[in-house]
């Protein structure tokens, strides 16, 4: 959980690379309680603040004339890709729309055209952004250095507006935001970090075998590939996530106290027998494939698909 902390290859994008995400995250969520207090007077200060951070860090590649660090030396990535510290003002940035929205969701009520029209802009607005990213980078390097140029090309100018359309789209004013909103698509997006996680997993397996699937057409390998990573994401999903987060959300209970406490009083139940109960009914995986069917389907079909291709590959 702590590996991205540590700016050099070998650590940030040991075992499964991707995995640096969760950690920088985690870094986030430390410095969470930190930031939120008194946000609501304290929020410009603390924006400002965390944006100073990342330009002394910019200062800091440039000064020391840091390369990438891809070749395992302490680099710009390490620092400004991946390192919380590098990472926060995006993430205080989303605070900020966060409270924005809170100001605004009473007031902001267009009709479904005007909402429409506000989502489609900012949709455009984004991949405009990442374009005009990589413009400014050509013109601005002899200013802003390689620590620079890595911040930019890492979301420095497009993370503005990636924060303006999560804020757009929170309204689900517009008929884009709506169509999201199906529960199609909400699934894919809880199973979004999942497929993230395990893809490349996939990806490196492949490369290692890429000989014996020589004569498969590549589509084919394709869609197997893709087939096999949603349904494991969906199950991951099941078993993995959502059980952690209730357990997560469960470890501050929202106790019925005054059924509890009679029966407490009664004889009828210990607290300790409560918590614990509550603790076994949220990890019984048992309970959990008896409440999702779908589950040992998936399985069944993933072992179904999985065994033909190790035993080809084989």
């Amino acid at each position: 959980m702590v590996h991205a902390w540590i700016p050099t290859i070998d650590y940030f994008f040991s075992y499964n690379a991707l995995s640096w995400a969760i950690s920088t995250e985690f870094g986030f969520y430390i410095l969470f309680p930190l930031l939120l207090c008194r946000w609501n007077r304290t929020w410009h200060i603390k924006l400002l603040s965390v944006f100073i951070v990342t330009i002394i860090i910019i200062i800091l590649c440039n000064y020391f004339r840091l390369s990438s660090g891809l070749k395992g030396e302490i680099g710009c990535v390490g620092l400004l890709y991946i390192h919380p510290l590098g990472r926060l003002f995006e993430f205080t940035l989303g605070m900020t729309m966060a409270l924005i929205y809170k100001s605004m969701v009473a007031h902001y009520q267009p009709d479904k055209a005007l909402g429409t029209i506000a989502e489609l802009l900012v949709l455009m607005m984004v991949p405009g952004a990442i374009a005009g990213s990589s413009y400014l980078i050509t013109i601005a390097y002899p200013w802003i250095g390689p620590g620079g140029v890595q911040w930019l090309g890492s979301g420095g100018v497009s993370c503005l507006f990636f924060s303006l359309a999560i804020l757009v789209m929170a309204f689900e004013k517009g008929l884009i935001s709506q169509l999201m909103s199906w529960p199609l698509f909400v699934l894919l997006g809880e199973m979004s970090y999942s497929i993230y996680l395990l893809h490349q997993i996939l990806l490196r397996y492949y490369r290692l075998k890429v000989e014996s699937l020589i004569d498969m057409p590549g589509w084919a390998v394709y869609t197997y590939i893709w087939i096999i990573l949603l349904i494991s994401s969906h199950i991951f999903l099941i078993i993995v996530e959502r059980p952690c987060r209730k357990f997560i959300v469960g470890l501050r209970p929202r106790l019925k106290f005054n059924e509890i406490n009679r029966q407490f009083r009664e004889g009828k139940i210990m607290l300790a027998t409560y918590f614990s109960r509550r603790m076994i009914d949220k990890f019984s995986l048992f309970d959990i494939i008896r409440r999702n069917r779908m589950l040992t389907v998936e399985c069944c079909l993933l072992t179904l698909l999985l065994l033909p291709i190790y035993y080809y590959i084989r």
